[in-house]
C-alpha cells in the first residue's frame, strides 16, 4: 500500500493535520475537482497509471568478485598501509550478505586479460602491480548479473581510451538492469603515472592520488554494499555515487503543508456517489473567473541514498504522458474526445530538486471543458548534476600539457562520469514517481 498525506484547503488555508490516502496502483495520485457549481456527479475509477519500477527489497548475492587492475600504474599505491587495508580487508568486509569473497588481477600480461587470486593478500604486495597494460572493459565482459563485481582501478586505460570502457559499462551493465556505484577516495601515492592524454605522457608523482571501486549489480545490491563499507572505512574521506536505470525504492508521496503557496482554490467536498480509488479524496475548487489555479507542494522521493547526490535543481523532469475523458454516454475514460491537444495543455507541472523536492501546479480552466479527466504525469531524471568534489578531482585536456601535470587528479574524470550519466539519461531516464490527477470541472 502507498500512503499519500494531503492536507485541507479551508478558505484559501491549509490546516495544520493531514490525512493519509492509500492506493493500491504503483503511482502517487492526486485528486483533485474543479468545480463551477454545486450538484450531484458520478466519479469512476480512472484509467491506470503509468508504471514506475521500483528497487528490488532484497538483492543478496552469493559471490562478491574483487577485481583489482594489477598493471604498474596502480603499484604507486601498494606500500601504502590504508591502501593496503583498504584493498584486503574492506572490500571483503562489505560483501553483501553471506556469500563469499573472490579476488582477481588484471593484466593483460594474463591470459586472458583475468585471473583469480588464491591469495587475497597478495593485492598488498608491489610485485602484484608489476606487468601489463590496462583493459578495464575486460573485466566487464564476464559480469553476473545475481553477483556483485568490484573494479578497483586509478581509471587509467591503455592508450587512454576511457570511451571504450563507457561503452562496455553501457553494453554490459546498463543494458541487463545493473547499476553502477562509484567509489572515490584518495590515498597515499608514490610512483609513475602513465599515459596522461593524448601523446600518452608519463611522470612520476608522490602525494595523495585518487582511486575508484566501480560496483556492478543489482541496485539494491550495490546500495547495501555502500552501506556496508561506511562501516569499515573512515566515511569522511569516501566519495559514493550511484547510477542506475532503477533509483525509487518507494514511489514517493506529496505532502500539501498550510504553508504551502496556492492561488485560486478552495477546499470542497467531491459530489460522488460511487468509489473512487480511495475511501478519501482532496477536492479543489477553481474561483469561476478563468483564472489559473496553483499549487505548491512537498515532494517527498524515496530514492536510494547515493543518486542524490547526482539530482540538483535542474535534474528532474515533469510532464503529462496522457489525458483521458470521461465518455458520459458509455460511462468510460476514453483517450480519443473533442479538444483533447487543449486539455492535454491544461496542467503545467515541475518538479524541483533543491535541498528538498518541490512539486508546483498549475491548472488553466479555459482550456478545459466540462467533464471528468485523467491526467497521468512521470518525473524522470533528465540529467546528472555532480558534486563539486568531481570538477576538483579532475584533470581536463588543457591541463595535460603542463611541465609536470597535477598527479592529485584523474585525467578525465568528468568526461568518464558524464559519459556514465548520458548513458541512462539519453534513453529516457530514470523515473522517480508516476502521479495520477483527477479533474473535475462541472
Amino acid at each position: 500500500m502507498i500512503s499519500l498525506p494531503l492536507g485541507d484547503i479551508r478558505n484559501d488555508a491549509f490546516l495544520k493535520r493531514h490525512a493519509p490516502l492509500h492506493l493500491a496502483a504503483v503511482a502517487v495520485s492526486i485528486f483533485l475537482v474543479l468545480a463551477g457549481c454545486n450538484g450531484s456527479s458520478k466519479i469512476e475509477e480512472g484509467p491506470p497509471a503509468d508504471s514506475l519500477a521500483t528497487v528490488e527489497k532484497d538483492a543478496s548475492v552469493d559471490v562478491t568478485d574483487v577485481v583489482i587492475d594489477a598493471t604498474p600504474s596502480m603499484r604507486g599505491f601498494a606500500d601504502g598501509p590504508r591502501y593496503q587495508n583498504f584493498v584486503t580487508q574492506s572490500l571483503a568486509n562489505a560483501s553483501v550478505g553471506s556469500g563469499r569473497v573472490e579476488y582477481h588481477q588484471l593484466t593483460t600480461a594474463l591470459p586472458g586479460g583475468l585471473q583469480a587470486v588464491d591469495q587475497k593478500m597478495r593485492a598488498a604486495e608491489s610485485t602484484f602491480y608489476a606487468r601489463g597494460n590496462t583493459e578495464l572493459s575486460t573485466a566487464l565482459d564476464s559480469l553476473d548479473g545475481d553477483g556483485l563485481t568490484v573494479l578497483l582501478t586509478d581509471l587509467f586505460q591503455s592508450s587512454a581510451d576511457m570511451n571504450a570502457v563507457s561503452r562496455a559499462i553501457a553494453r554490459q551493465a546498463f543494458d541487463q538492469g545493473l547499476a553502477v556505484g562509484v567509489i572515490a577516495s584518495r590515498f597515499q601515492f608514490d610512483g609513475r603515472i602513465y599515459d596522461v592524454g593524448p601523446d600518452g605522457r608519463a611522470f612520476d608523482f608522490s602525494g595523495q592520488r585518487p582511486l575508484y571501486g566501480l560496483v556492478f549489480g543489482l541496485p539494491r545490491a550495490v546500495s547495501d554494499y555502500f552501506e556496508n563499507l561506511r562501516e569499515f572505512v573512515e566515511p569522511e574521506r569516501y566519495h559514493f555515487l550511484l547510477f542506475s536505470s532503477y533509483v525509487a525504492e518507494q514511489p514517493g508521496r506529496v505532502q500539501i503543508r498550510d504553508s504551502d503557496p496556492i492561488r485560486n482554490l478552495v477546499r470542497v467536498k467531491p459530489q460522488a456517489d460511487v468509489p473512487l480509488p480511495s475511501t478519501q479524496t482532496l477536492g479543489l475548487r477553481i474561483r469561476d473567473n478563468n483564472i489559473s489555479a496553483r499549487l505548491g507542494a512537498q515532494l517527498d522521493l524515496d530514492i536510494l541514498p547515493d543518486v542524490q547526490p547526482l539530482l540538483s535543481s535542474k535534474s528532474l523532469a515533469a510532464k503529462v504522458t496522457r489525458v483521458w475523458k470521461r465518455d458520459a454516454k458509455s460511462g468510460t475514460y476514453v483517450g480519443e474526445f473533442k479538444e483533447r491537444s487543449r486539455a492535454e495543455g491544461a496542467l503545467d507541472i515541475r518538479a524541483v530538486q533543491n535541498d528538498s523536492s518541490r512539486l508546483r501546479l498549475r491548472i488553466r480552466p479555459e482550456d478545459l471543458r466540462r467533464g471528468f479527466y485523467t491526467f497521468n504525469i512521470t518525473i524522470d531524471v533528465r540529467e546528472w548534476e555532480f558534486p563539486k568534489w568531481v570538477s576538483g578531482w579532475n584533470l581536463p585536456p588543457s591541463e595535460f600539457q603542463a611541465e609536470t601535470p597535477d598527479g592529485s587528479k584523474t585525467a578525465n574524470l568528468h568526461s568518464f562520469l558524464l559519459d556514465l550519466g548520458s548513458g541512462l539519461t539519453n534513453t529516457g531516464g530514470p523515473r522517480v514517481a508516476a502521479l495520477q490527477v483527477y479533474v473535475e470541472k462541472q
